[in-house]
């Protein structure tokens, strides 16, 4: 620090700011242990006169905590902070975000419904357009998967008109999430327009990650198309150019490569399928990604019922549902095609949770 000519204070900063960045890449490396303990030190060695370093730190801290199973004292954490901080203080901003994704990865959506409109709320009262895309992202994700289509689109297109002051994740999210709407709404042409935009931006943002999800994107409108041969093509690259991590992105490639080899319904396939969604369970239960659970034990069954184990399939789509029932999701089993809804109808009979498949079920039939 002599040589440099950094005074203690400038120094502590430096190191602060340091160790939050280690700490946000390596959430997104997996590596949530030593990203917690990263977060800890940033926050202990930024001050309070540097609000937006602090909040960050904390950010991470939480959805590495989240990680490792201490999802509830994150989000009191936060949420404890958020009410000391002025309602329109960009630090409660960044958190509102952290709070957000929590909910959600959780399958809190009642709860990710309340805290985006909160979220909104301030960033609209602070004019703070950045976090302002952030909340109208989340609140379409929201109404996207409670199959409100109308609802999700304008939230999407509300944070995609804030493209210039957005962040590049939220403009590229709602990218997504616009065309997993026109996908639900049937309007092909429209989707296939938002997953060019969606991949175009991707190159321009020189993302690798972004840009597989560009492709996975396609291959679910391919599918959608039963241009199985070229949904396959699309999976098996979006796949192999991205590695596991966090299940935060509204787009997860893996996921998709597994939907469409269940939807190729070969011996070989659904091995693979098999295989696949076995190691996506596990890493979505070791992290606590609830949300991700619920699909990928949807696509177990679809994959049980395609071997001829009707039972096993009835028994892991139960499972699913019952994860499902206190967030109220619909998409989630929805986008898995109309194969699913015959298993859901069959379970419906005997099921605890009659009212909650039902609204599922109607929600194909608006297909």
């Amino acid at each position: 620090s002599a040589e440099l000519d950094i005074d203690e204070e400038e120094q502590r900063y430096l190191l602060g700011e340091i160790h939050g960045l280690r700490s946000q890449a390596l959430f997104f490396l997996g590596a949530f242990e030593s990203g917690l303990a990263y977060a800890e030190q940033s926050m202990a060695q930024l001050s309070d006169a540097f609000p937006y370093g602090r909040s960050g730190a904390l950010l991470y801290w939480a959805l590495h905590a989240h990680a490792l199973g201490q999802g509830k004292a994150a989000t009191n954490r936060l949420y404890e902070t958020i009410l000391v901080e002025p309602e329109s203080s960009s630090l409660a901003m960044h958190l509102y975000n952290g709070l957000c994704y929590i909910h959600r990865s959780s399958a809190e959506f009642p709860l990710l419904s309340r805290a985006g409109d909160d979220y909104l709320r301030f960033a609209l009262k602070a004019r703070l357009p950045e976090s302002e895309a952030f909340a109208h992202y989340q609140l379409g994700v929201v109404n996207y998967e409670w199959n409100e289509l109308e609802q999700a689109r304008d939230h999407f297109e509300a944070a995609i008109n804030l493209r210039y002051h957005a962040h590049e994740l939220s403009l590229h999210f709602s990218l997504q999430g616009l065309a997993l709407v026109h996908l639900a709404q049937g309007r092909l042409e429209e989707a296939l327009d938002s997953i060019a935009a969606t991949r175009e931006f991707a190159r321009q943002a020189s993302s690798n990650l972004l840009l597989a999800c560009s492709r996975s994107l396609h291959a679910r409108l391919l599918l959608r198309q039963g241009d199985l041969d070229r949904a396959d093509r699309e999976s098996l690259a979006a796949h192999a150019s991205t590695e596991a991590g966090p299940m935060l992105l509204l787009e997860i490639p893996a996921l998709t490569r597994a939907k469409v080899l269940v939807a190729r319904a070969t011996p070989e396939s659904l091995q693979l399928a098999t295989a696949l969604l076995n190691e996506l369970l596990a890493y979505a239960e070791n992290t606590h990604y609830a949300w991700r659970q619920i699909e990928v034990l949807a696509l177990q069954a679809l994959t049980l019922a395609a071997q001829g184990h009707t039972g096993k399939a009835l028994s892991r789509l139960e499972q699913a549902v019952a994860l499902a029932r206190p967030g109220r999701l619909v998409r989630t089993f929805v986008d898995l095609g109309p194969a699913l809804a015959d298993h859901l109808e069959q379970l419906c009979l005997d099921s605890k949770a009659p009212d909650y498949i039902a609204q599922i079920l109607a929600a194909y039939r608006t297909q």
